[in-house]
């Protein structure tokens, strides 16, 4: 019987879509009962719509079906629904069209402006069907673009009919309809980003001149005295987008063998044709549009104005394979025109430009797309009609407007305003490095010398606020550390408002002013007012001040801030005044908006290979770059030195004050040689422009700055918050609640906190639920540390006490990481990581072991958890060499024996077999031996027994495992019961009795309970009840239960999954993925292979990432890409080799390189491979997989050569001889089907029937499988 779904699944889950989309899934089991599952994501479009592989089963029904099922919004002016369409598109297009190349609908279901449709394809697996978005293979790229225009064309539209004399405009209204509207969306997209005028009639990019498509599809005189053309019509989708066509090749090859067409809620008939190619086209740029800058795309579809088909040496590199693909179409479209109607080929060129310039504006007529993408539509659609109005000799505008200049992009981009003045559309001109500097309107703003960069987002949010205020204010605050650009912003913030203030825009610059007194001259100063002896100067000001439109912008407020109240009074008696303020601190007064300003935009820490494309996405990145290459002209960023330079910016917290000052020191290092330099960064950081102000010609006078504005109770606090990396409100009082009772002085935490919070020296970090997290950028603490060592016996107790609170913390989260609490002990822990890490640092240091041992149990715990093993083996090496320094005592001897065979376990998983993991293995060897025997305490019998695995010594292992269990009994302890049940279940099997084995197995998966928490000190390495579930699973397979195998197989990886442990997940996927190669399953094989490769990157489990490769290599040697699949495994063997790794798993990877040598054709090297691993099989004295190596041996054999018969016959013979030895009927009927087929070739007929038969009578199960689907056909052959 069909389960029904459970829509909640380990890799996709339909309970995370939006609210509106379960909806139509809880309806269509309402209405027709039907249980979807999800089993894979498939790529959708731009539009928003999600596409999914399902699995469908109707009610409690053993019919199951596979459907693609599409959720979007629907189309609320269509006429018709999408299943009426999509009926009309079925009756309508040819017979075998509809039936081969249209999907199927076979349910719809819509709620409140959404739909979800199910698809099926006749007669066909959808398996492997994918839509075109998902595929990357540029050679299947350009194969479904030559394909799709040869299906829309020789096959759909076989029938298309002239409709003769049409002119261009008329074409345009006819795929466009509303969307050619004078004031419609791309008319506003023209006035509100750009400020252009939509009736504009030509537009400039790149220096070039083009007609504005959406004025001339407007206006018919706009085309003069173009003649008409003859237009081909017929079938159009209206929507060919990447994610509508599905399609699927052939294993291993670039042959097409399913093409289909979904989604038809557009579709309509005696339409001109050729907008689909277009539209798919359009679809497919946007795409790339993210893989490559801006500039360069423009460069390529530009190009298409004076060619149709560009040379991609010509183009930009990064978009060669894309002018290829659509290179590969338009060929089509080109061969069809000479195959069909040559006579007409400018007419149907034509038709394809003009097909273009509507695909074009539709992208552009989409509000949810971004500015780039609109206007990449809007670049696309007037490269095509200039290209008409070549060919059909149509003069190019005369009167044009900037539309695109990739200099002054970051300046057009930045406007987004409705207004429309002259001054705008001046600043669109100036170079994007300048700030306005207008004297139309009064202002003595400074003309800025270098770019603005970035901030993009920002600047628009404080323009909004000053524009836009909320009720009552007028007053905007901006608020950061020093050297986090709030000048800058302001700056550039007031000289795009130039023009809303008629009475002019003024800087006054407060920082030269200590007293708050001085603020309201310097104001008077600025706008040139007078003072009077009759009247007060604020009484002066409001006079002044009170009819006029003017914005004031007070820089460095923070050392007068007891002059807001003032300012607010001010602000009170003028409506028209509008204030935006830079400081360190908030004004703290009524109808202040404050606005932090935060570093900028940085690549995240840890970005892997970072490209120059990737990094220059990130403003700090650009910053340096810019502001190096004004220092040293010569200065080039490469993929080679871009991760230096974005690691630089990480470091300096993304400040632009800190990067422009190290950019001064690019003359004298590389950005390697600067990054090894930037340890310290106050010392490095020096030596800013002289026109600077003092206060910013180094990082430490900047900051000097914020400091002397302090009490000297802050001062304290602040250099005492240095010994956080981060930290909480409690943990702060916990530390000084320590100092006060250590030195006797009191420190002020909460107004002290706040008043750091206030003067942007800390800021605050919001988590969900929880207190929020109180943070110092490494520049300011750097600085604060500085300050602490200048009063070293004062550091000494801060230390100290952070390393105390931070060790007690630790002890008490190991209570609740060993009970109920232990996902949120584990957030906890990870919340509080750099202190812990901190604290551990220090009692190293101090040679202190009670206090580490405070630590270690919840630390190795959690290390484990988060497969952070690289962390693990420095946790271990820190406290053998603290073990070291002590007193040598039994109880220390049993620590180190612990700890040694924990190293090793640990330096296993991350590096291999390597001389470490000898040692540390033998050294608690020795010291076991120097004790007289092996200490009874799990770690080491548990470490000892993997140790004997590793190196294949089974015996030697299941007396671990017997001693494991002893143990367990004597102290009670069920997990311990179920782990030494594991332990000896698993060498059991593997070395000759898998029944027995699977016995111990069983009982082991009885005990194991995953819900209870399962806690060892210095436990690591895969979850035994993972591990249990298995290994289980393969020796059902083997014992001839390949149903139950399959199942118990889905429970290890879903308990693994579960526990959201790395390196369970990992042992899990790699063993799954075998068993589904010997089920001959090779994409399921080929899934889990990519994720243990995924995890051994992201963890660096080398022997993972090494087995991993073998196993995705024998997966694609299984689905036909034998050279590419064996070269993998190669390099996998290359890698295991080198990581000195134990014998446990390479008789394994010789047998998948051996099969792969063989479907190359090269059998005496698999030989070769073979003899070795079937050798050390026996060594070890394992005799379950002997059956499988003796099989693929003698099949070698034969392929070396037709004299080896009798050879391979024994080998076969052998096999079924092991497989009944060992009681594994599964490895027996594979190896009787081998030696059965060798018989009937030899004509021993009966003798092979009665082989096989025997063999196949053993099954109960798994009858549906390829092994047991093959002997039944062959026993009907030889019977």
């Amino acid at each position: 019987m069909v389960r029904k779904a459970d829509l909640r699944m380990s890799s996709l889950d339909f309970d995370k879509l939006p609210s509106e989309y379960q909806d139509l899934l809880r309806i269509a089991r309402e209405k027709q009962d039907l249980m979807v599952t999800p089993l894979q994501a498939l790529t959708g479009g731009r539009t928003g719509a999600l596409l999914y592989l399902v699995s469908v089963s109707v009610g409690d029904s053993r019919h199951v079906e596979h459907f693609v099922v599409k959720f979007d919004r629907v189309n609320e002016k269509a006429k018709l629904t999408e299943v009426e369409r999509h009926r009309m598109a079925l009756s309508q297009a040819p017979a075998h069209f509809a039936s081969q190349n249209m999907a199927k609908l076979s349910y719809e279901f819509e709620h409140e402006g959404t739909i979800v449709l199910f698809y099926t394809v006749a007669g066909q697996s959808l398996q492997h069907f994918r839509t075109l978005a998902s595929q990357e293979r540029q050679s299947r790229l350009e194969t479904l673009f030559g394909a799709t225009n040869d299906y829309l064309l020789k096959e759909w539209n076989a029938g298309a009919v002239f409709e003769r004399a049409i002119h261009p405009q008329k074409i345009l209204e006819r795929w466009l309809g509303h969307r050619l509207k004078p004031n419609g969306q791309i008319a506003s997209f023209l006035k509100d980003t750009f400020l252009l005028d939509p009736g504009t009639e030509g537009f400039l990019i790149q220096g070039q001149i083009f007609p504005n498509p959406l004025s001339y599809g407007l206006a018919t005189e706009r085309w003069q005295e173009t003649r008409p053309i003859d237009v081909l019509t017929g079938f159009q989708h209206g929507d060919l987008n990447l994610a509508n066509v599905l399609a699927k090749f052939a294993e291993a090859s670039e042959s097409l063998e399913g093409y289909f067409l979904i989604d038809f809620a557009l579709y309509k008939a005696d339409m001109p044709l050729l907008y689909d190619q277009c539209y798919l086209e359009m679809s497919y740029l946007l795409r790339e549009l993210e893989r490559a800058p801006l500039e360069k795309w423009v460069s390529l579809v530009t190009g298409f104005s004076s060619r149709d088909i560009q040379d991609p040496k010509e183009v930009p590199f990064e978009l060669a394979g894309a002018c290829e693909v659509i290179n590969t179409a338009r060929k089509s479209f080109r061969r069809w025109i000479q195959e069909t109607h040559p006579s007409l080929s400018d007419d149907l060129w034509g038709q394809f430009w003009l097909a273009a310039i509507a695909a074009g504006l539709n992208f552009c007529n989409k509000p949810t797309l971004s500015t780039e993408e609109r206007l990449a539509g809007l670049i696309y659609s007037a490269a095509h009609l200039k290209r008409y109005c070549a060919q059909f000799g149509i003069p190019l505008p005369v009167e044009v407007r900037l539309l695109y200049e990739a200099s002054k992009w970051d300046e057009i981009a930045s406007i987004n305003e409705s207004a429309s003045s002259d001054l705008h559309r001046k600043s669109l001109v100036v170079r994007k490095s300048q700030l306005k500097s207008l004297n139309a309107f009064p202002n003595n703003l400074p003309v800025q010398l270098t770019s603005f960069i970035g901030r993009q987002e920002e600047l628009k949010t404080v323009k909004e606020l000053i524009l836009h205020p909320p009720a009552g204010v007028r007053l905007v605050t901006l608020t950061g550390p020093g050297g986090t650009g709030k000048t800058r912003l302001s700056l550039q913030t007031a000289a795009d408002l130039i023009d809303r203030f008629k009475d002019g825009v003024f800087l006054v610059d407060l920082a030269p002013l200590r007293e708050p007194e001085s603020v309201l001259a310097a104001i008077a100063r600025t706008i040139g007012l007078r003072e009077t002896s009759d009247r007060s100067l604020l009484d002066e000001l409001k006079g002044h001040l009170q009819d006029r439109r003017m914005l004031l912008l007070l820089d460095n407020f923070e050392q007068v801030a007891a002059a807001a109240p003032t300012v607010a009074e001010l602000l009170g008696h003028c409506p028209d005044l509008q204030i935006l303020v830079t400081s360190r601190e908030a004004l703290h007064v009524r109808g202040e908006q404050v606005f932090p300003v935060p570093p900028l935009a940085l690549p995240r820490p840890g970005l892997k290979q970072p490209s120059l494309e990737q990094l220059t996405q990130y403003e700090a990145v650009r910053l340096f770059i810019e502001r190096a290459q004004a220092v040293k002209p010569d200065f080039a960023v490469t993929n080679e030195n871009a991760p230096a330079v974005a690691e630089i910016c990480f470091r300096l917290d993304g400040l632009p004050l800190a990067i422009e000052l190290a950019t001064a020191r690019i003359r004298l290092f590389s950005p390697q040689a600067l990054l090894d330099r930037i340890g310290s960064r106050l010392q490095l950081l020096r030596g800013g422009a002289r026109d600077l102000p003092a206060r910013q010609q180094t990082l430490r006078d900047t900051i000097d700055w914020s400091y002397e504005l302090l009490d000297p109770g802050e001062q304290r606090l602040f250099a005492l918050l240095s010994v956080f990396p981060n930290g909480t409100l409690a943990a702060v009082e916990g530390v000084v609640a320590q100092i006060e009772h250590l030195n006797g002085k009191g420190i002020e935490v909460l107004d002290g906190l706040t008043s750091l919070v206030d003067k942007s020296l800390i800021r605050l970090a919001d988590q969900e639920a929880r207190e929020p997290r109180l943070l110092m950028l490494e520049t300011i603490r750097e600085y604060a540390a500085e300050r602490l060592e200048e009063e070293p016996g004062f550091s000494a107790i801060v230390r100290r006490s952070h390393a105390n609170y931070f060790a007690d913390f630790t002890l008490g989260q190991w209570e609740r990481l060993t009970s109920g609490a232990r996902e949120a002990a584990l957030d906890e822990m990870e919340s509080e990581l750099e202190n812990v890490q901190t604290a551990w640092h220090y009692w190293v240091a101090d040679g202190n072991l009670e206090q580490l041992q405070k630590i270690t149990d919840s630390l190795w715990l959690h290390y484990d958890e988060r497969g952070w093993y690289h962390a693990m083996v420095e946790l271990t090496a820190d406290l053998l060499n603290v073990l070291a320094s002590n007193p040598s005592t039994p109880e220390r001897a049993q620590q180190e024996i612990m700890l040694q065979t924990s190293l090793a376990r640990a330096l296993l998983a991350i590096r291999g077999y390597t001389e470490e993991v000898e040692r540390a293995y033998a050294r608690a060897l020795a010291l076991c031996e120097r004790a007289g025997e092996i200490p009874q305490l799990f770690p080491v019998l548990r470490g000892l027994a993997s140790f004997y695995i590793l190196r294949t010594q089974y015996e030697k292992a299941m007396q671990m495992g017997e001693r494991i269990l002893y143990l367990a009994e004597h102290l009670g302890d069920i997990d311990m019961q179920a782990e030494g049940h594991m332990v000896l279940g698993y060498n059991l099997a593997f070395v000759e009795d898998p029944q027995t084995g699977l016995d111990h197995l069983e009982k082991a998966i009885a005990l194991y309970d995953p819900g209870r928490p399962r806690v060892r000190r210095l436990g690591l390495g895969t979850n035994p009840g993972v591990i249990t579930l298995t290994v289980s699973s393969l020796f059902l397979w083997m014992m001839g239960l390949p149903d139950r195998a399959q199942e118990r197989a889905t429970e290890g990886i879903t308990l693994a999954q579960n526990l959201n442990h790395p390196y369970s997940i990992a042992y899990t996927h790699f063993h799954n993925g075998l068993l589904n190669l010997w089920l001959r399953n090779p994409e399921v094989a080929h899934e889990r292979a990519q994720a243990v490769l995924s995890l051994a990157e992201e963890h660096g489990f080398q022997i993972w990432n090494a087995a991993g490769t073998c196993l995705r290599g024998a997966a694609l040697v299984a689905l036909g890409s034998i050279e590419i699949g064996l070269a993998l495994i190669e390099k996998g063997i290359v890698a295991y080799r080198g990581l000195r790794t134990p014998p446990v798993f390479w008789p394994l990877l010789l047998y998948l390189c051996a099969g792969a040598y063989g479907a190359a054709s090269r059998p005496e090297e698999g030989l070769a491979l073979m003899k070795e691993a079937i050798e050390l099989e026996s060594a070890g004295s394992a005799k379950t997989l002997v059956s499988e190596f003796l099989i693929l041996q003698g099949e070698l054999l034969l392929a070396l050569s037709p004299a080896n018969t009798l050879e391979a016959e024994s080998c076969f013979q052998q096999a079924v001889d092991n497989a009944r030895e060992v009681h594994a009927p599964m490895l027996e009927l594979r190896a009787a089907m081998r030696l059965s087929r060798l018989w009937q070739e030899q004509g021993k007929i009966e003798q092979a029937r009665k082989l096989l038969s025997e063999a196949y009578t053993k099954m109960t199960e798994g009858f549906t499988t390829a092994d047991m689907k093959e002997a039944k056909a062959l026993l009907a052959d030889l019977s």
